[in-house]
């Protein structure tokens, strides 16, 4: 007798159709076929866990990272962070992510822009600097990049290395 091996993702799915749709099951599903590389079929299963529970904001989050990530298509993942934002615009980690987003696509403005946004809305945020310095870096704002850099180099080794190269007065000899 021949043993049959089904993979995971086909007995989730099996699972998920016999016991009812739950938008956590769809997410695990999302997830599986993410990690086999189907990233067309987990952007799929990432809607439908969005339709059951539109109020994750963490599947928007996610469907904007796929999409972004694996179609290269900035457009579409900022609809997805987007959403995010409408449902809890008091997050800062969406703004976070959507700001990051942008620097892939290299937006830096908007990419500042957003980090700014996610400052305001959590000022300890050491993570928020560096990436608005990151993105004042790219566009050439070097002193304001330097502040920021300088509030989160306590905590961050690329802040420390720009703060060094870019941001001390140079020795006088």
């Amino acid at each position: 007798m021949k043993k049959i091996i089904l993979p995971i993702s086909f007995i989730l799915v099996c699972a998920a159709c016999a016991y009812g749709q739950d938008a956590n099951e769809y997410k695990e599903i999302a997830r599986i076929k993410g990690l086999d590389g189907d990233y067309k079929e987990a952007i799929m299963y990432i809607n439908k866990a969005i339709e059951i529970n539109p109020y994750d904001t963490d599947l928007f989050v996610w469907g904007a990272a796929l999409i972004a990530v694996h179609e290269e298509d900035h457009k579409g993942s900022i609809k997805y962070i987007d959403k995010a934002i409408e449902v809890n615009p008091k997050d800062a980690n969406i703004y976070f992510h959507r700001a990051r987003i942008n620097r892939r696509f290299e937006n830096y403005s908007g990419a500042a822009e957003d980090a700014n946004k996610a400052i305001e809305l959590d000022p300890e945020n050491l993570e928020f600097y560096v990436l608005r310095g990151w993105m004042r870096y790219k566009m050439g704002n070097i002193g304001e990049a330097c502040e920021d850099m300088m509030l989160a180099m306590i905590n961050d080794k690329r802040a420390r290395e720009i703060v060094l190269e870019h941001c001390m007065p140079v020795p006088l000899e």
